[in-house]
This record gives structure tokens, C-alpha cells and sequence, in this order.
């Protein structure tokens, strides 16, 4: 019975030194993934809206629509860990549409952010955006399969598509910056 609690007891200490080991080897990297998305409208409707202040007419509803690639291979950052990355936490992000400044008048009304590759297709939705915005941190867990799948395959492409409707003719890029945690094997050179 001595040797069967002395035999556990080895056991235990050993997963232990085995779980101090492994996070020994484990690397936290700050990183972000940038998606950049060119749009461009695609139709307006005849809708007009007023501003009662100034009375003054504003443009014509106008939606847009565009896509891009991206990949955390393109990432100087990451790249050297891609075959070790254990795991990814997305921590805060921004949203910003060139030529859109806070005051200016221009609003982008509702914007559609799908996020599709290595079994992944997501939506995530955004309202009244009007200059530079920062991602709610509501919205930041949504993006949390994402990091699952570039956990799971991170050499994937992925395709972002950006589309919505906004009270101007949308002619830009739309950038998404996403800051993360990952987690990654050390980088072993021979």
C-alpha cells in the first residue's frame, strides 16, 4: 500500500514539474491582426434626410459593400510562431473608415464585418459609426472564434467582407485592428 501512495505521490509531482515545464516553453506575444477592407458604393436609394438644425439636406442613404484577405502568415510579428501558437485571446480593437471624422457630418449607419475561412464564417454588427471607434468590449468576445480558428489553423486565409449603409458615397478602406494575446511555443533555431 506504501508503494502504491509513494508510486501516486511520484506520479502527481511529476505531471506537476511536467506543467511547470511546458508553460517555461510557452511565449506570450503582443500582437495585432490588421484587416484592411477597400469599399466603395454600390447603390443608393432615394431616401433624404433632414437636418433640423441647419435645415440643411444631407446625401442620399448609400450602401456599400468590399473584400479583402488577410492571414497571420503576412504578420511580422507572428509569423515565426505560427507552428507553435497554443493559444490567442483578442483583447481590444478599433474600426476606423478613411475619410470619416467625428463632427464631419458623415456617418456610416450600419456596418456588417463577416469573417469566413478554416470552417469560420461570422458576423459581427456595428451601428452609427462616425469617426474613429473603438470596439466595445461586448463586441470583442464575439470575435473570440476567430482566434479559435487561427488557433486551429494558422496558416489559414481568411476573407473579410465589409458591407453597410452609411449617409454618404463610401469610397475607402475600412481598417480593423485587433490587439492579442498569443500564446506560442519558444522559437527553436538550428
Amino acid at each position: 500500500m506504501k508503494k502504491a501512495f509513494l508510486f501516486l505521490g511520484i506520479l502527481g509531482i511529476a505531471f506537476t514539474a511536467c506543467e511547470e515545464v511546458n508553460d517555461l516553453t510557452t511565449v506570450e506575444v503582443e500582437a495585432e491582426v490588421g484587416i484592411d477592407i477597400p469599399v466603395t458604393s454600390v447603390a443608393s436609394t432615394g431616401a433624404m434626410a433632414f437636418d433640423l438644425k441647419s435645415v440643411a439636406e444631407n446625401t442620399a442613404v448609400s450602401n456599400f459593400s468590399g473584400e479583402n484577405t488577410f492571414s497571420l502568415a503576412d504578420n511580422e510579428g507572428l509569423k515565426n510562431y505560427l507552428s507553435s501558437i497554443k493559444d490567442m485571446t483578442i483583447t481590444s480593437g478599433t474600426i476606423e473608415v478613411q475619410g470619416l471624422t467625428a463632427g464631419s457630418g458623415k456617418e456610416i449607419t450600419e456596418l456588417n464585418i463577416t469573417i469566413a475561412g478554416g470552417g469560420l464564417n461570422k458576423t459581427i454588427s456595428f451601428t452609427n459609426i462616425t469617426g474613429p471607434y473603438t470596439i466595445p468590449e461586448e463586441k470583442i468576445t464575439e470575435y473570440k472564434p476567430l482566434a479559435d480558428a487561427i488557433v486551429a489553423a494558422p496558416n489559414t486565409e481568411f476573407t473579410a467582407t465589409a458591407s453597410g449603409t452609411a449617409n454618404y458615397e463610401v469610397d475607402a478602406t475600412i481598417k480593423v485592428k485587433l490587439n492579442s494575446s498569443v500564446f506560442a511555443g519558444l522559437i527553436t533555431t538550428k
